[in-house]
């Protein structure tokens, strides 16, 4: 067997090789960007002198800049992945590989994170402006399509009973219809959060401030298109739950796929999350509520939220996490954070959203060292209740690195509202189960080619469509070849996520 540990950590040492060099290359390009904008390049040829104006020069620069950001989102994608495969293989072979072995890949592992992090740092703050500018305009956009002078074309949407997270992630979907068709979204008269037996617009200001639900002779089911001419259509729960519709999330405006590609890793979160942000508007004494509460927790960065979903979730839809689990992500980020800035914080601190309040306690028992904030409780099935949920999915909306399943509506709701806040949400965050997902299964593109290594695997080509069905976290995916429809793993980073796009009415930037 000490021939396995042997070839093993000569891997493991392969595989940190690439992903440094892929590093270096980066530290290169950002390096040899020019940081005073020269006006003379020179021609390593023809020794010709070729003066820029300075609008050119800037614009070469910021293109390097963009790039340069997008290649390093991929490096710490690549970085992770080899993480999740190396741990996977070590603890397989437990008993026959050293401890010190794991210790020592995962702190050349986090150092190799905290440099990524310290590159990105450089540009967050543009990167931040450019996001919060586009956010701002479709946000007006919302409104403005919410809002016209007449209230002819309706989208009307039917909430079926359940919680918080799956009643919001039903709206965006009937959301999304209804800008795309370039029509009104509306609530059925009387609509409420069924679950905590109270009115939606108890909680959260009303989706359009002069159009409401009226009743139609003519209204229809919508078909999915934007070709009806009906007064009124209906979104139904079917077709929400089957995610039908040209405009079905995650999805984005054609024209801001790229300008979104260049700044984030999740322009579909984003761009739900701008939709999740206008829906969730809350009411002036609901506001005053939550301010209250909060303004009594230390919430100051850096702090990182955990959503712990027990109860009923784990019953019929999910599996159950340790603690343990979740604090092991939540120890890297600050082990991370602490080589990036050479410093520990003053506390190490994590609040916590559950609607089991012993994991708490647990908590507390098992991590002494780390300060743990809640809330009130969000199992309460009342109005009370979703007002606690939703102080819950706001706070983890801003903390500085979620941990959380995305099997959980709850948990996809705070990463979107995530986007609202900072300019790529996609590296701050991890899924103990799921990937990011609405309603369906995502695509991804395949970027290398792979051979199956065995009768589990599947073979992919370069361009093939694969349908996610799960990332397993140990440097495999699970998915089907839409090519040649057989269902298998292929390693994670031979495909990307492809990017939806969708026509949507008089959209510009």
């Amino acid at each position: 067997m000490r021939f396995h540990s042997v070839k093993l950590t000569t891997t493991c040492r392969i595989l940190i090789t690439v992903a440094v060099v892929q590093l270096v290359f980066v530290v290169y390009f950002k390096t040899t960007v020019p940081q005073s904008y020269p006006d003379v390049i020179q021609n390593d040829n023809k020794k010709l002198e070729y003066r820029l104006d300075d609008i050119e020069n800037t614009m070469v620069h910021e293109q390097r800049q963009e790039y340069s950001d997008h290649l390093l989102r991929s490096i710490e994608r690549n970085a992770k992945e080899i993480g999740y495969f190396v741990n996977s293989q070590l603890d397989e072979m437990k008993p026959h590989v050293k401890q010190e072995t794991k210790k020592i890949f995962n702190e050349q592992k986090r150092l190799l994170l905290a440099r990524i992090n310290k590159l990105r740092s450089e540009t967050v703050d543009k990167r931040n402006r450019k996001s919060q500018k586009l956010l701002a305009e479709l946000e007006k956009r919302i409104k403005s399509s919410q809002n016209p002078l007449k209230c002819k074309n309706i989208l009307r949407c039917a909430l079926p009973g359940s919680g918080l997270g799956s009643q919001m992630h039903q709206l965006v979907h009937c959301f999304l219809a209804a800008f795309g068709t370039g029509r009104v979204l509306v609530l059925e008269k009387g609509a409420t959060m069924i679950t905590y037996g109270t009115l939606v617009e108890s909680v959260f200001k009303p989706l359009s401030e002069n159009c409401r639900d009226r009743p139609s002779s003519n209204a229809v089911i919508w078909n999915g298109n934007t070709d009806q001419k009906e007064d009124v259509v209906i979104v139904t729960f079917g077709s929400i739950a089957s995610n039908v519709g040209i405009f079905a999330p995650p999805i984005v405006p054609l024209e801001m796929k790229d300008e979104l590609v260049k700044l984030m890793g999740e322009p579909g979160a984003w761009f739900a999350g701008a939709f999740v942000k206008y829906a969730m508007r809350l009411q002036p004494d609901i506001q005053e509520k939550i301010d209250k509460a909060t303004a009594e927790m230390d919430l100051a960065p850096p702090l990182v939220g955990i959503h712990i979903r027990r109860t009923d979730k784990v019953l019929w839809e999910a599996q159950q996490h340790s603690v343990e689990e979740y604090m092991r992500h939540v120890v890297e980020y600050y082990d991370v954070r602490n080589l990036e800035t050479n410093e520990e914080p003053k506390e190490r601190k994590v609040y916590v959203a559950s609607d089991d309040l012993t994991t708490i306690t647990e908590l507390k028992n098992k991590y002494p060292n780390y300060k743990f904030i809640s809330g009130q409780s969000a199992s309460s099935r009342s109005h009370e209740g979703l007002v606690g949920i939703v102080t819950d999915v706001l706070i983890l909306s801003k903390c500085d690195y979620l941990v959380c399943t995305f099997s959980s509506n709850v948990c996809r709701l705070s990463y979107e509202l995530m986007h609202t806040h900072t300019a790529d949400a996609s590296v701050k965050f991890h899924s103990l189960d799921d990937i990011y997902y609405y309603s369906a299964p995502r695509d991804q593109v395949a970027v290398l080619p792979h051979t199956a290594g065995n009768s589990k695997e599947i073979d992919v080509e370069v361009g093939d469509v694969i349908g996610v069905r799960g990332n397993h976290w140990d440097g495999f995916s699970l998915g089907l070849n839409r090519r040649t429809s057989k269902v298998g793993l292929y390693p994670s980073f031979k495909a990307t996520f492809k990017v939806n796009t969708g026509h949507f009415p008089d959209y510009h930037l």
